[in-house]
């Protein structure tokens, strides 16, 4: 079950998310791990998720924990995926599988205006596959297989921390498209 913010005030809510990496990776991993059902055979691959949603939703912000726009997480793709050096650097691979993940599943109904989602999910699970290297190229290797159902996970992630009202909308030219708030 996911951490119960319903006894904290606002400030404390962003307090908690905004103060160290530990609490920010465990509201991810709790959001992670109510989305994913029981029966599905990728619990293994739910700490590297929280992980990775964990690494793209820091950043140093007087009032909470940001997640990164949807122009600003294409640019980086876009970036990533022209970059000479790309194909050498297993990384960078790893960043861009990460970011085709975010961008095929989380922004899932506003990538799908812009990008043949087909062609994302091509593309990340080949950089999961490219980048699985070191101590972590068994869950590499799963995300790459996985990639489909993690999208999916991620698109209801998406819907389900709207409901509970921790994700609010913010203009886009201003600010980040979403922010992680309690209340």
């Amino acid at each position: 079950m996911p951490f119960n913010f319903s006894r904290m005030s606002h400030e404390e809510v962003l307090d908690f998310l905004s103060c160290n990496k530990r609490k920010t990776f465990k509201f991810w991993y709790d959001q992670v791990c109510f989305v994913v059902p029981n029966d599905v055979k990728i619990g293994g691959q739910i700490h590297y998720v929280a992980r990775f949603l964990t690494a793209f939703s820091l950043k140093s912000a007087p009032l909470g924990v940001y997640f990164p726009t949807l122009p600003r997480l294409m640019i980086a793709y876009r970036s990533l995926m022209s970059d000479v050096d790309f194909a050498s650097n297993p990384k960078k691979m790893e960043i861009a599988a990460c970011s085709a993940l975010l961008l095929g599943g989380f922004y899932f109904h506003d990538t799908a205006a812009s990008y043949n989602l087909a062609d994302i999910e091509k593309t990340g699970r080949s950089l999961f596959m490219k980048s699985a290297v070191g101590r972590r190229k068994k869950v590499l290797v799963e995300m790459g297989k996985n990639f489909r159902a993690w999208q999916n996970l991620l698109a209801y992630l998406n819907w389900h921390l709207h409901e509970e009202k921790f994700l609010i909308n913010v203009p886009r030219p201003i600010g980040p498209l979403i922010k992680i708030t309690g209340g």
